[in-house]
């Protein structure tokens, strides 16, 4: 249980750059849209 935490941050940090971008670009595209 205490390395859950830890697989999910390393998770997190694996892929966190691919969806930082594919979330903002969702944010921008829906604020242009609006």
């Amino acid at each position: 249980m205490p390395t859950t935490l830890q697989a999910l941050r390393e998770r997190i940090t694996a892929s966190g750059m691919d969806i930082d971008r594919n979330m903002l670009l969702n944010v921008w595209t829906e604020l242009d849209y609006r």
